[in-house]
């Protein structure tokens, strides 16, 4: 495996990103510390149980994201730049 942030120095950016990692969300976001705290944009991560969407949706919010809405095991979120912390 691969660190996001080890891949893409992005930065002050607006991303779209799809995270389908079959039950491995949260490493991936481990991962991708630098890249939610540094941009905003629009997230989609497909989380598999209601635990990973709960520590998901935790760690979002953490860098400055808001869970905006889901469907079926998808969740999606947004971060507008003027409104980060």
């Amino acid at each position: 495996m691969i660190a996001l942030d080890d891949e893409l120095d992005i930065r002050n950016g607006t991303i779209c990103i799809k995270i389908d990692v079959e039950g491995y969300e949260l490493e991936v976001l481990a991962g991708a510390v630098n890249l939610f705290r540094s941009n905003g944009g629009y997230a989609q991560i497909e989380c598999h149980g209601d635990e990973h969407a709960a520590a998901t949706t935790k760690i979002m919010s953490r860098h400055g994201w808001q869970f905006i809405d889901h469907y079926d095991l998808n969740l999606l979120f947004a971060c507008h730049p003027l409104g980060r912390h």
